[in-house]
Formats: C-alpha cells, structure tokens, sequence
C-alpha cells in the first residue's frame, strides 16, 4: 500500500495560528481549554507555560488565548 501525503496537509489556518499565538505568549498566557484535539501539542504548550484552564472563575487576569475555532459571544462578554 503507498500512503501519499498531500502537500497542504496540517493544521488549519486557525490552528496554525493559535498554535503560534500560545508559543508567542509562553509563560505568560493560558488558554481557555485545550486550542486544539492534539494530545502532543498540548503538551508541549504547557511544557512552554501556556496550561489550559477549564473555566475563568478563578482566572482574574492575564491573557487567555480562546480555542481556534472561537467560543460564543457570551464568554468572549465574560472575559471582558
């Protein structure tokens, strides 16, 4: 069996984005659950400091970078 990989295969623009946002912000950002269903890059994001939260009640301030494919209006009210 040949396996042929096509050359725009990997994240999507939004992924790949946030994924560079969160590298960007180490240590000094977290993220709003995991910005992306990667076991592998998940963790090497918080091996950088960038650790997902699962809610903003104890998360007064600071950057939080949402997952890439955005969350409702009503967090994104909530944060502010």
């Amino acid at each position: 069996m040949e396996i042929i990989v096509a050359k725009s295969a990997g994240f999507c623009f939004g992924v790949e984005n946030a994924v560079k946002i969160a590298i960007s912000n180490a240590n000094k950002a977290v993220t709003l659950g995991e910005i992306i269903h990667n076991k592998g890059v998940v963790e090497k994001l918080k091996s950088l400091g960038v650790s997902p939260i699962d809610s903003l009640d104890k998360y007064e301030s600071g950057t939080v970078i949402i997952r890439s494919h955005g969350v409702s209006k009503y967090i994104i009210e909530d944060m502010k």
